[in-house]
């Protein structure tokens, strides 16, 4: 996948990650129209690095670990404070969850050959997963 392809689809998960696309917008001071370009595919337009910024930090750092893993590394936060033990077993969920349709969507495609547009489709399931864990991981002791 080339680098604009994945900002697109980065783009596209941290603005459902965010909210209402109308909010998101309204909070990057920008328009539905011009978000729309920023995550779709066929449109010359990117997210400015300052939007970038500010959308990731609503999204929850997709695309800052996104960015560490393609580097070879993996982000720990400084301050770890740990989260209630509701918040600790909906992660847990949010995990099982996320990892049963990665395990799903790998099976069905895999019956017949695991095409490129697949193999996105489950990278991203895959950022899921690696979500849900971050999550439960904040909840954890250092």
């Amino acid at each position: 996948m080339s680098i604009a392809a994945h900002l697109k689809e980065l783009t596209a998960r941290m603005v459902a990650e965010a909210g209402e696309r109308k909010d998101v917008a309204k909070a990057l001071s920008t328009s539905a129209t011009m978000l729309g370009r920023w995550i779709d595919p066929k449109h010359a337009h990117f997210i400015p690095m300052d939007d970038l910024v500010l959308l990731d930090e609503m999204a929850g750092d997709i695309f800052l670990r996104d960015l560490a893993r393609m580097r070879g590394f993996e982000l720990v936060p400084v301050d770890r404070k740990p989260i209630a033990l509701e918040s600790a077993l909906a992660a847990a969920a949010d995990i099982s969850k996320e990892s049963g349709e990665l395990v799903h969507n790998v099976y069905e495609a895999a019956k017949d050959g695991i095409c490129p547009r697949e193999a996105r489709e489950l990278r991203s399931d895959m950022g899921e997963v690696f979500n849900a864990l971050h999550i439960l991981d904040q909840a954890l002791p250092a």
